[in-house]
């Protein structure tokens, strides 16, 4: 048997290397004759030269055209123009095409016997694709109508492919016909020499853009792999450029005047280069636009929280803008290794380091080691700090309030200072430059903000009534804010101050949210403290179509984490997340709670919707008893 295997191997072998070497050494005899031709816009040179091989001329041109399937990346157009100049149009025709069927032939016995030797050369060649069985047909058919097409691309992506032989040579060999047919057909128009040159151009210039090309035109035959979660996780891409223009445009005419953003130090990014990191404060949803388009043309690949991408239509968008998913407050692998890619591509990165929007316009707390992330980076940060972009659209409201928007840009930490500073000294630097108080900044800038229904929106994120201290008694109507339970009553301006006859209120929405914080610290402290509720159970939709309902339950929470306890996909469930993993629950105004684990998100909506910042209050104040101060102690 290893007698015949060898015997086998070694004929293979032998017409192989006989077929290039031909090839080869024919090309070399032909090349002054065919420039001559070319010189003299005749054919004769050529044909004599063909005639000089007598009966050999038939196996002259089947040895190139099998050749030039083996070469892979040539076209073989040229050669069949030039056998329907020197041959008779039938013998041309049968001559090329016993050409491609040895050519087709010892691709799949190279490709399926000898991959390992010979990958080397075609990777170098051709992409490492995957391969759409069920329409690779359809497209080689297509393909093959165009004459300046290369047949050994084709056929090394079928052999690569599970086809089987016969299908295979079939395809590989009669599909090829009507290209054969058209470019020997072009040799007998080009016998009359007044078409000679135009034709011969054409061939020219259509032989250069399949050459130049060839790689986007073995695209046509790749399976594009399924964009689902999976995808979008683990293939961060430069932002495409048109999109990135358009949407620049589109959104800097639609917001940047109606905010009235107003910029400060934007021309220190003139002559810089990326690599860097661009960190932004995060008030309000429009920040990531804010901080991005003034630095146009250079393009931001920005971190995004995976609640967006579970919409696969909005996430398809954002990948092609250069966006790729994390985590909230959990370890995210193939988020690290995108933003590795990102900077060893020389981009720039775009991160907004407290993970969630600020529910009352201050900073609260940076995602954990982020210090630890742009040291190891070692490229430059930046950083656009942002004042009014709360005011302008807090997360409670439903729409845009017209005033001011300022944004400064700061240089960080060069190369340098994070080679040389302790993450230490890093985290403290984060943190006060990070540091933003949009009350603050509204107290010193006076700033008159214009918009409908302007405290509407605030019950969902202010549920203790200062006054009597009754929860989820708060509602707002215009610009009022009242206690249903006592006679609170307070008016909140276009300044965002509040005016009331009752002194003891907070000066502001932000105060008053502060107020909440402690208020919920004392509680946590009751024996045996636990909150409960009711809730429907969201996970991302299988199929990319945002949050599929998928239980209903009862979730806890106490000093141990989150529990709950109830149906998933039908069946009787529990879940625990522990507290030292949760050191933040983001919350949606009115809309749910969210808890990031298990590489997916639990999206909790409770029985009632507005009930939901409450669990993001208490899970910080149970965090910082708990967990905070216990580090903090140790």
């Amino acid at each position: 048997m290893k007698s015949k295997k060898i015997i086998k191997i070694s004929v293979i072998t032998i017409i192989s290397l006989s077929v290039i070497t031909g090839f080869v050494f024919l090309i070399l005899d032909l090349i002054d004759p065919i420039k001559q031709a070319l010189a003299n816009k005749s054919w004769e040179i050529v044909i004599k030269k063909f005639d000089s091989y007598g009966i050999a001329a038939l196996f002259v041109i089947g040895f190139i055209q099998a050749g030039l399937i083996l070469v892979t990346f040539i076209p073989a157009a040229p050669l069949q123009v030039i056998a329907g100049v020197v041959l008779n149009p039938i013998f041309a025709f049968i001559t090329i095409m016993a050409g491609i069927f040895v050519g087709n032939l010892l691709m799949w016995v190279i490709v399926k016997r000898y991959e390992k030797l010979v990958s080397n050369y075609y990777d170098k060649k051709l992409e490492k694709v995957e391969f759409e069985e069920r329409k690779l047909s359809k497209k080689i058919l297509v393909l093959y109508f165009l004459p300046v097409i290369s047949y050994g691309l084709i056929a090394y992506t079928c052999a690569k492919s599970k086809m089987k032989f016969t299908k295979y040579i079939l395809l590989t060999t009669l599909g090829t016909i009507p290209s054969v047919i058209i470019s020997i057909s072009l040799g007998q128009l080009i016998v009359d020499e007044s078409l000679f040159l135009i034709l011969i151009l054409a061939l020219m210039i259509l032989s250069f853009l399949t050459l130049r090309y060839y790689k986007y035109i073995q695209k046509l035959f790749t399976k594009k792999p399924k964009q689902d979660m999976k995808f979008f996780q683990n293939n961060v891409k430069e932002p495409n450029k048109f999109l990135y223009w358009f949407f620049k445009g589109l959104l800097k005419k639609l917001y940047f005047k109606k905010v009235n953003l107003q910029l400060k130090n934007v021309e220190i990014f003139k002559d810089v280069e990326g690599p860097f990191i661009l960190l932004y404060n995060h008030p309000s949803f429009f920040d990531w636009m804010y901080t991005f388009i003034p630095l146009y043309p250079k393009r931001v690949n920005a971190i995004m929280a995976y609640y967006y991408f579970c919409n696969y239509r909005l996430a398809k968008v954002l990948h092609k803008l250069g966006c790729f998913p994390k985590f909230l407050y959990q370890p995210d692998i193939s988020a690290i290794k995108n933003i590795k890619k990102v900077i060893n591509n020389g981009g720039i990165l775009g991160i907004a380091p407290e993970g969630r929007l600020s529910a009352y316009g201050e900073l609260e707390t940076l995602a954990p080691a982020t210090e630890k992330l742009i040291k190891h980076l070692g490229a430059p940060v930046y950083i656009g700090k942002i004042s009014g972009g709360y005011f302008t659209k807090p997360k409670w409201a439903a729409n845009i309030r017209r005033g001011r928007v300022d944004l400064e840009y700061e240089l960080l930490f060069t190369p340098e200072d994070l080679k040389t500073k302790s993450l230490e000294e890093i985290n403290t630097i984060l943190n006060k430059k990070m540091y933003y108080n949009d009350f603050k900044w509204q107290k010193e800038n006076k700033v008159y903000f214009k918009g409908d229904k302007f405290a509407e929106g605030l019950e969902n994120i202010l549920y203790v009534c200062p006054e009597c201290e009754n929860e989820f008694t708060i509602h707002t109507k215009d610009n009022q804010i009242k206690c249903s339970h006592c006679d609170l009553d307070i008016t909140l301006n276009n300044y965002y101050e509040f005016e009331s006859n009752n002194k003891n209120i907070p000066e502001t929405i932000k105060d008053w949210y502060l107020f909440q914080k402690s208020y919920e610290a004392k509680n946590i402290l009751k024996p045996n403290y636990q909150l409960t509720t009711e809730v429907t159970l969201k996970l991302p939709d299988p199929k990319g179509k945002g949050f599929a309902i998928v239980g209903s339950g009862v979730t806890t929470l106490n000093e141990n984490g989150l529990k709950y306890v109830g149906t998933l996909n039908n069946e009787t469930v529990t879940k625990e997340f522990k507290l030292q993993n949760i050191p933040a629950i983001p919350f949606g105004a009115n809309e749910n709670f969210e808890v990031y684990h298990d590489n997916t998100l639990y999206y909790f909506v409770p029985k009632v919707p507005r009930h939901s910042v409450k669990w993001s209050v208490v899970a910080e104040a149970l965090y910082n008893k708990y967990i905070k101060e216990d580090l903090g102690n140790e």
